[in-house]
């Protein structure tokens, strides 16, 4: 499907009208701005025709393309969004939780990036970038520079970029790309 705000793919899906849930299945992918979220089952929240929440509960990835190979990277075993004007505003996740990222330094370049694993993440988002991230109980953080770091350490286990068959257009939504 094609929206201005927030575009998707997946092999099968259901919308059920009582609680105006759409429900997508296998290989579902969802994408809003530079962010791809994409897991095992995608159930996502309309009100007023808009996305107001997603969740996916059987395992669940968000990434975010922020410079060349350097994607912003969360994953968990259940994982809650919560939109605002097709924006992330919330991530809640549970379970498993790992994060992938490359803070911006204050000269807008980034030098490092930081592993951190966790059983619980809640990340709130003002004008589109991370306000505030909370870990709990215990977290495994390490914060490797650049320059000492192996590329494919720059990705979790289960992270692809699927930019390449996102929906660009409502034309889009009938082409089935050559990649699926």
């Amino acid at each position: 499907f094609y929206r201005y705000g927030i575009q998707g793919l997946c092999d099968s899906l259901s919308l059920t009208e009582r609680d105006s849930i759409l429900y997508m299945y296998r290989s579902p992918i969802l994408w809003s701005g530079e962010r791809q979220v994409c897991g095992n089952q995608i159930n996502v929240h309309l009100a007023d025709s808009a996305a107001d929440w997603a969740r996916l509960p059987l395992t669940g990835m968000m990434s975010e393309h922020i410079a060349e190979d350097c994607y912003n990277q969360m994953s968990g075993s259940d994982m809650t969004i919560w939109f605002a004007d097709t924006t992330v505003r919330r991530l809640y996740v549970e379970g498993n939780v790992q994060l992938n990222g490359f803070p911006m330094e204050s000269d807008s370049t980034y030098n490092k990036f930081v592993y951190v694993e966790s059983s619980y993440m809640d990340a709130y988002f003002n004008d589109n970038k991370i306000d505030r991230i909370n870990f709990w109980p215990e977290t495994t953080t390490k914060v490797t520079p650049l320059y000492l770091a192996k590329r494919n350490s720059y990705f979790l286990p289960k992270f692809k970029w699927f930019e390449f068959i996102r929906p660009k257009s409502p034309e889009d939504v009938f082409v089935v790309p050559v990649e699926m």
